[in-house]
Order: structure tokens, then C-alpha cells, then sequence
């Protein structure tokens, strides 16, 4: 058996080595496309559209992963896409409680929600407890980074009216992390970014970049060449951190040093496999039922080699059916060969696992390529930061 028929085996729904498919990490619901903001980084070309997801396709989703014996002791529902809460707090209970009824009591399913933030109010706080919901909340910085990006339909900043929200989820004692997007512009203020962050009293802190993906077809931190000065503001905000504030936990600093760590432990845990080039880590699921897999930004795209990326609707197809459908197998193989290919040029690749497939599609129009100007960025600065940190704070050899 060949490497590609080993990935396209149904029989072979559990992890299987770097040819495998699933287990479930994330099963991904865009409850709606529609949002009340009009972020002008967006990536989504669908955000006017006011359609929601019928429980009827949250039940049928759940109902699909079981069948599929993809999912281990646990997963969680991700809602996502345009702005989740516009849904309103009686849609995710009963939603939620559907779920609950579906699933086995010995299956663990955790329910996580990134949010701008702006429509937050104690009912929602409740809301958030009563479910022990894991809230992200979209947040840039200080109001002179975060409104140059993020904006109301009418063109204003939403910094202002982000700032209350923020202030009840803490009187509420609602525990919530921060996607921030760093730009061109919010790089050269990490002392400002942290200062603004240490003084939210968050635990965990993400970072994304500006990406050329979707809709947004230009970024100027990925267009230039911002390796040095990226590498200096994590540089930098790790410096801060260390000295003010050691407790806070930042995704891109912390999750490259346990990488480093693990691979010079020879560890080399099955954790570290990238999740979007991994098929069926993740299923996503748009608001009519139409699915796929890989990364989430993927639905919805269409592409003159590929052809859309969704591999059919939980109504009519079943999981099992779509791996041995050409169109899933033309996909999946593509996104494998450009894991062997990253495998094969790259020196990270052990600490990194292949890139994400929806960024070397958008970059370099091809899923079987290999490095993009975002995996400079998000994947090697990361890690080069991560090496310089255990050399000098640690006095730790990362190095032969």
C-alpha cells in the first residue's frame, strides 16, 4: 500500500502515523457569515449575508463525526465565521443542549467562541459561565492600532465601544483570551501592546498576522520584508513579559519553545502535527451544511486547479463517502505533497509540520508548494525567537 492510498483508507479513521486521518481536534460551525463589523483585513467575502445555521445541520454534523469514528474521548465546536453572537443567547443553548443529547456521555465536547466583542452584555456573561464557554475576543491593542483596522459599517473605530465590554467580562469574572492581528503598524509598539495587554489581566494572548488569504489580497507586513522587525517586537514583548508579567502565556513565543523542547528531547509528540494539513483534524461546516476539511478558510474558496473545496453537504454525504471521491482525493493528495515537499526543503520542518494549506494556496496559488511569506513570519520568526530565549534567558544549548 502506497502512501497516498494509506491516507484515502476509510479503514484508517484514526491517526495513522503522518498518513492518517483525523482524530477530530475541531469541529468548526459558521453559524453565520454575516458580522456587525467591516474589519478591513477580513478574509471573508460573505460577511452581508444574514443567513444562520439551522440546528437541523449543527445535529447532523455531530451525528456525521460520530458516524465517521473520527472522534476520541474529546473535541470542541468552534463557532466561527462572521460574528457568532449576532445569533443571539437562546440560539447557542438550545444548540448546545442539541449537542448534548447527540453526543455519548463519555465524550468530552468543549464549546469555544472568537467574538469582536461589541455586543456583549450580562446576559451573555451568563451565558459564557453557565456553559463554560472558552471566549476569544478579537482585540488589536491600544484604540491607535486597534481602529486603524477595525471598524464599524460606518467607518469607525470600535475601540471605544470594545472598551466597556471588556471592563463587564472582568466585573463578571468571565475568563476570555486575545486573538490580536499584529499589522505593519502594531509592530512597532510592542511596549505599548504589552502594557495594554498585561493591563487587561488576560492569562493567554495569541497573534495573528495580517495574511493574504480570501478576500484580503494585499498585506503589507507580509508584501515588505518585516522578518527582522517582527522578530524584534516578539523580541521585545517577550522581554516585558518576562520582567512584569512571567504568568501570561503567549500562543507564538510559548508554543515555539515547547516545540524546541520537545524535538531536542527527541520527544517529537503526535501534538505537533499542524491540525489544517492534517485531514480531518478539523471539519468545517458552513451554514448551509456544506463541509470540508483542512484549514477552515478553504470553504467556500474555489480555485481553477482544484475546484471548490467543499467535499459535499452532511445531508447527502457521509464522511466515509468523500475520501474515495477523486475530488477529496485530488485535494488531499496536493496538500500531502506539499508536506513532503516542506519535509524535503525545509529546516524547520520538524518543528513545524508543513504550513497551512489555505496560506500557500492564497500566496502561491498551489496547495503542493512550500514556504509563504506567512510562514516566515508566523512559523520561522517564532521559532528562531524560541531558540534566542532558551539560549540567553534559559542558558539552555538548543544546538549540537
Amino acid at each position: 500500500m502506497n502512501e497516498t492510498e494509506i491516507l484515502l483508507d476509510p479503514a484508517s479513521r484514526r491517526t495513522n502515523g503522518q498518513h492518517g486521518i483525523g482524530p477530530l481536534e475541531l469541529l468548526v460551525l459558521q453559524g453565520t457569515p454575516f458580522c456587525n463589523l467591516n474589519c478591513s483585513y477580513c478574509y471573508l467575502p460573505d460577511r452581508d449575508n444574514q443567513t444562520k445555521m439551522e440546528l437541523a445541520v449543527v445535529e447532523k454534523a455531530v451525528e456525521r463525526v460520530l458516524e465517521a469514528n473520527i472522534v476520541e474521548k474529546e473535541f470542541t465546536v468552534v463557532w466561527h465565521a462572521g460574528e457568532p453572537l449576532v445569533l443571539g443567547v437562546d440560539y447557542y443553548d438550545r444548540a448546545i443542549a442539541r449537542i448534548a443529547d447527540i453526543v455519548p456521555r463519555e465524550i468530552q465536547v468543549n464549546h469555544s467562541i472568537q467574538s469582536n466583542g461589541v455586543l456583549i452584555d450580562k446576559n451573555w456573561c451568563d451565558f459564557f459561565k453557565r456553559h463554560k464557554i472558552r471566549l476569544g475576543l478579537s482585540v488589536d491593542g491600544p484604540a491607535k492600532v486597534h481602529d486603524i483596522y477595525r471598524k464599524t459599517r460606518n467607518g469607525k473605530g470600535t475601540h471605544a465601544k470594545l472598551s466597556g465590554k471588556l471592563d463587564l467580562l472582568k466585573d463578571q469574572q468571565v475568563p476570555f483570551h486575545v486573538i490580536a492581528v499584529l499589522t505593519d503598524e502594531s509592530i512597532q509598539y510592542p511596549d505599548d501592546l504589552f502594557a495594554y495587554f498585561s493591563e487587561l489581566g488576560i492569562g493567554y494572548l495569541c497573534f495573528n498576522i495580517e495574511e493574504i488569504e480570501g478576500c484580503n489580497l494585499s498585506s503589507n507586513l507580509l508584501e515588505r520584508n518585516r522578518y527582522e522587525r517582527y522578530s524584534t517586537f516578539l523580541t521585545r514583548f517577550h522581554e516585558q513579559r518576562f520582567r512584569l508579567q512571567p504568568e501570561l502565556r503567549i500562543r507564538e513565543i510559548d508554543g515555539a519553545i515547547s516545540s524546541v523542547m520537545s524535538w531536542r528531547d527527541n520527544q517529537n509528540p503526535e501534538r505537533l502535527k499542524p491540525q489544517e494539513n492534517t485531514p480531518f483534524k478539523i471539519l468545517n461546516v458552513d451554514v448551509n451544511g456544506n463541509f470540508s476539511t483542512f484549514s477552515p478558510e478553504l470553504l467556500g474558496t474555489t480555485h481553477e486547479r482544484y475546484g471548490d473545496f467543499r467535499l459535499g453537504n452532511l445531508f447527502s454525504t457521509a464522511i466515509a463517502d468523500c475520501l474515495r471521491d477523486p475530488h477529496y482525493q485530488g485535494i488531499a493528495n496536493a496538500v500531502l505533497q506539499g508536506v513532503q515537499n516542506c519535509q524535503h526543503e525545509c529546516d524547520y520542518f520538524d518543528l513545524c509540520g508543513g504550513g497551512s494549506p489555505s496560506n500557500k494556496l492564497a500566496e502561491n496559488n498551489c496547495l503542493d508548494s512550500t514556504e509563504t511569506a506567512y510562514c516566515r513570519l508566523q512559523r520561522k520568526a517564532c521559532i528562531d525567537t524560541a531558540l534566542n530565549i532558551l539560549e540567553k534567558d534559559l542558558g539552555i544549548r538548543t544546538k549540537a
